[in-house]
């Protein structure tokens, strides 16, 4: 009976110890917790299952101003604002991950709202029962304030880049692209990451002058122009900075001047012809005198060798026949500089119903000299029933010369001597295009043809083949243009050490 009763005080001193044991652990584990609430950098709450606070730490305090025995055993809304204090998304039937991030509004002791990003877990004891729930926020007035600065800065400055339409891209040491504004996009393409010269140039290594490097290295702006990939010509601008990495890299500002420099080439050209018209009316009145002397002299002389003939004496058939040529060159001299002052004066004047076989014919008398000089060799192919055209005559003009002249370089290139292949030919047609006729001109040399892969830019502004000091590239730009002004279209089939074949489509003048 004794030793029962020593057994059971054991036990019960056992179970004593056990639960001081745990009690105690139970101590140091809310110490501990109680410790971790306070030094944890967020402010820290937990909540009861009624949504009561049960917690508060030093942070919670700072950030709403609300002491610990202000908000103990009062529910949150004390200082949180709808709808979170109308929705608690601390306890949620569905609720299996911890909430993480959500931004709500707080209102401080003082009366101010501030914005916060809240973290929200539950409490579980042992056996998976919650009891309650741990919420953790931090102040992110501050940030979004700045982030909403930062946005509406970005926004003014595309802005500014949308209403100057230039496109913008930022490049690294490495020759990356890490930046493209939308107008570059839509012109080449997402390419952030691929580098600068494979995207803007086609080229398998970066350029023998960098305007990108030589900004970063003097760190000042650099300023070029260019034709990119997609064959127009750019105004560049490289300014270099420094990025929030540390690195040095350069913002790229390129400005589409294409038109620009068409309407340029135009303008000078217009000036050009402009000069060229004065000096051919001084000139023409200069010419023209002599010429007219020269033709009536020699009339005269043919007039008095017929008279002679007439009563009877020996007349001279060679004398008479020279006689006669140095009239007919005379009055061909005359013709050519009445058709150069048409072709050359710039007059303000409305569209012409003509014959496309006399601008041709036109046009090659001006250069035929030129032609048969070189050896070349012209065929025509004109049907008399061909329709009439709606053109500036002298515009028209300016193209088949431009046209005829190139035909001649080519063939020149290819033959520099005569030859029986040194040939030009001139073939009109009619056509019929989307129900409508078409009057076509193609004008073919078998010269040295063109390399396929500049058909695409012959028409460019500013782009020639020739020689220094033997194009300026804008003939056939502004042929193209003057083309287009009638309704037309100027384009170019080329087999490279064959032909070339340049076609001319102007629509049938219609009553």
């Amino acid at each position: 009976m004794g030793n029962k009763k020593q057994e059971c005080g054991e036990a019960r001193d056992k179970e004593v110890a056990a639960l001081r044991e745990a009690n105690r652990v139970l101590q140091q584990e809310l110490a501990q917790a109680e410790l971790t609430l306070r030094v944890i950098p967020s402010a820290a709450l937990s909540l009861d299952l009624n949504g009561k606070i049960t917690s508060w730490n030093n942070k919670a305090e700072r950030v709403t101003g609300f002491n610990r025995e202000e908000v103990l055993g009062h529910s949150c809304d004390i200082f949180v604002l709808p709808p979170c204090s109308q929705e608690c998304c601390a306890f949620v039937d569905d609720q299996g991950e911890p909430l993480m991030g959500r931004v709500c509004q707080i209102k401080t002791k003082a009366g101010k709202v501030r914005s916060v990003s809240k973290n929200t877990d539950l409490l579980k004891a042992p056996d998976g029962i919650v009891t309650g729930a741990v919420v953790t926020f931090r102040d992110i007035t501050e940030q979004l304030e700045v982030e909403l600065q930062l946005r509406t800065e970005r926004d003014k400055f595309r802005g500014i880049l949308s209403a100057l339409d230039q496109g913008m891209h930022i490049l690294n040491r490495d020759y990356v692209i890490e930046y493209q504004n939308e107008i570059l996009r839509r012109t080449f393409g997402d390419k952030i990451g691929e580098k600068c010269y494979e995207v803007y140039k086609q080229r398998d290594k970066p350029c023998e002058v960098c305007r990108m490097h030589a900004a970063i290295e003097r760190n000042e702006i650099q300023r070029t122009e260019e034709i990119m990939s997609d064959r127009r010509h750019y105004e560049q601008s490289y300014v270099p900075f420094a990025d929030v990495d540390g690195q040095t890299k350069a913002l790229i500002l390129l400005r589409d001047v294409t038109e620009e420099k068409m309407y340029r080439a135009e303008t000078m050209r217009a000036g050009q012809l402009a000069s060229i018209g004065e000096l051919a009316a001084g000139v023409a009145h200069e010419i023209n005198n002599p010429i007219n002397g020269i033709i009536n002299y020699a009339q005269v002389l043919l007039d008095d060798s017929s008279q002679v003939s007439l009563e009877g004496e020996a007349g001279h058939p060679v004398q008479r026949e020279m006689l006669d040529r140095i009239i007919k060159e005379g009055e061909r001299i005359a013709y050519i500089v009445r058709n150069l002052l048409f072709f050359a004066r710039q007059r303000e004047e409305e569209a012409e119903v003509v014959a496309i076989e006399a601008i041709i014919h036109d046009s090659l008398s001006l250069i035929k000299h030129q032609l048969q000089k070189d050896g070349v060799i012209i065929h025509t192919d004109i049907p008399e029933d061909l329709p009439a055209i709606k053109v500036h005559p002298q515009q028209l003009q300016q193209v088949f010369l431009n046209l005829l002249s190139n035909a001649r370089y080519a063939l020149n290139q290819r033959y520099p001597g005569r030859d029986p292949g040194k040939r030009v030919e001139i073939r009109c047609q009619v056509v019929q295009s989307q129900g409508h006729a078409v009057l076509r001109t193609e004008i073919t040399d078998y010269g040295s043809g063109i390399p396929p892969e500049l058909l695409t830019q012959i028409f460019e502004p500013f782009f020639s083949s020739k020689k220094p000091g033997e194009g300026t590239g804008l003939g056939l730009s502004i042929s193209a243009g003057l083309v287009k002004d009638f309704q037309g279209e100027l384009r170019v089939e080329s087999e490279l050490g064959e032909h070339t074949t340049m076609i001319v489509d102007l629509p049938a003048f219609e009553e």
